[in-house]
């Protein structure tokens, strides 16, 4: 009664537990510890204190460090976690499991759609003023203080490059014709530099891809749709140029530009986007029955390297079960003249090589993509029912022959 007395307006939890009244005044200001929770309410910049920094600074430098983390298109500034998700629920529908919560096994959160090109330039745009705002205050402060000097702001989004390389032409490709140590290492750089600017545009049209086939996946209007089509055929194009994939004017016919692919391949991830490409489909069929004879003619050149890292061996056996996958299906099938050229090509590679063919197909992966050469060529053209030609089929006896007896 003395402490209701004392306190007449106190609530009743500080009438009967007088300890917590004697707490510091500070606490009551100081804001709760929710960082943890994603669903806590936001904190009021005016209980954000400091002995150092005034609460409106203070806010700015915790929204500047936080602003990388807002996302307007999570399936492509999260794509590897989306792509884990994705692999977890494939997995467990493959295990027999379901699901699972959210649509995935296990993950509880729901698969993630690539966004709109509409909303993706919207969002570019607002990044672009908020830049160009940020810009405009910095120099008008630089003036005000008559500050010396300019430091370059990085833009954590678009990471700036280290090293910037002159337009690469198919000239420079070409092999040096000087004797000179000099020339020789800067026609290696010069190449090196060619084959990364090959597999970084092919990568781009791959994503591109990979993207638009998920978007077509999901109903849509004629409209949108068909603009989505034009824009796949103008990646499917790029992805043809990064593979040396090139179309015979006259004819309008496909062939294989035999120096830009080797370029390509010379590189464990220029074989890993040939492979990836091929298996899910972004290549078109057509397209990868016409590489897959020159695609042989590079690897089994020569055997493989004693000193091939454990990273380079695993990408060319990717790309060697690709080829494998290709070879064998039955649906669409390979033409009677591209298993021909194929078992062609090994054996016109190997004329000069050291160790001859048995030094070649000497690892696994070599050995099973001939391995079904063999096989599909014996079914289509000198098995029963083959539809080939004489010439074809007698041809292939021959070059089968020759093959053996290597």
């Amino acid at each position: 009664q003395q402490q209701q007395q004392q306190h007449p307006n106190a609530p009743p939890h500080a009438q009967f537990h007088p300890q917590q009244r004697q707490q510091p005044q500070q606490s009551q200001h100081r804001p709760p510890h929710l960082f943890n929770n994603p669903q806590a309410p936001p904190v009021n910049a005016k209980l954000i204190t400091s002995s150092l920094m005034p609460p409106r600074d203070l806010t700015y430098v915790v929204h500047a460090m936080l602003r990388p983390l807002h996302m307007s298109d999570p399936y492509t500034e999260d794509f590897y976690y989306v792509n884990l998700q994705e692999r977890k629920s494939t997995m467990f529908n493959n295990m027999g499991r379901g699901p699972g919560p959210g649509g995935l096994g296990g993950g509880g959160v729901g698969l993630v759609k690539p966004a709109w090109k509409e909303t993706k330039e919207k969002a570019r745009e607002v990044e672009l003023k908020f830049r160009e705002g940020i810009m405009d205050r910095a120099k008008d402060w630089k003036e005000e203080k008559q500050v010396l000097g300019k430091i370059v702001k990085s833009d954590v989004k678009r990471p700036r490059a280290l090293l910037a390389t002159s337009i690469l032409h198919k000239s420079t490709f070409e092999p040096p014709t000087s004797s000179d140590p000099s020339s020789e290492e800067d026609s290696i750089r010069t190449n090196l530099w060619k084959a990364r600017t090959l597999v970084d545009k092919g990568y781009r049209a791959f994503l591109d891809l990979f993207e638009l086939q998920r978007l077509l996946q999901t109903p849509l209007p004629s409209k949108p749709r068909e603009e989505m089509m034009l824009d796949v055929e103008k990646k499917i194009d790029l992805l043809h140029d990064s593979l040396g994939v090139v179309t015979d004017a006259p004819n309008k016919t496909k062939k294989v530009d035999a120096d830009v692919l080797r370029s390509t391949l010379s590189l464990p991830k220029g074989q890993e986007l040939a492979s990836r490409s091929m298996e899910r489909g972004l290549l078109p069929h057509a397209s990868a029955c016409i590489i897959v004879p020159e695609v042989l003619r590079i690897l089994f050149a020569s055997p493989r390297p004693a000193n091939m890292t454990n990273n380079a061996i695993m990408k060319e056996d990717r790309l060697l079960r690709s080829l494998t996958t290709v070879i064998s299906m039955m649906n669409p099938s390979l033409k009677p003249g591209t298993v021909l050229d194929c078992l062609s090509g090994v054996l016109e590679v190997n004329k000069n090589t050291s160790g001859g063919l048995k030094a070649v197909l000497g690892a696994q992966g070599r050995a099973e993509v001939m391995h079904a050469v063999l096989a599909r060529g014996g079914n289509i053209l000198n098995g029963p029912g083959a539809n080939a030609s004489e010439e074809l089929k007698v041809e292939w006896r021959e070059k089968e022959g020759l093959f053996l007896k290597m």
